[in-house]
């Protein structure tokens, strides 16, 4: 349950949050070379964390509705248009696949 809540194992974890990760695991290894002489901490360690892609996508509205298109509509093609729709399935044997 705590590993779910936290996202560690650890009965103690430390956060930190930002935009920067590699200045982030620089902090983190500074507050770990302070508190690693601690009595009772055992098991000290820094998670390297790696940056994940990520593709913002911000309606501009005011040109959707120049051409009338609504939000809903232009949400749903940018869901469709990066994940697929799923328009028929192919069988082989006893194995079901979706074809996008």
């Amino acid at each position: 349950m705590d590993n779910m809540l936290s996202g560690t194992k650890a009965n103690i974890a430390l956060k930190l949050f930002g935009s920067d990760i590699n200045d982030l695991y620089r902090i983190a290894n500074q507050i770990r070379s302070e508190i690693a002489d601690i009595d009772g901490i055992g098991d000290l360690k820094v998670e390297q964390l790696v940056e994940t892609p990520e593709l913002k996508i911000k309606a501009r509205r005011e040109m959707l509705t120049r051409y009338g298109i609504d939000i809903n509509s232009f949400n749903k093609f940018i869901k469709y248009a990066i994940g697929g729709q799923p328009v028929s399935d192919v069988y082989e044997e006893e194995k079901r696949f979706r074809l996008y």
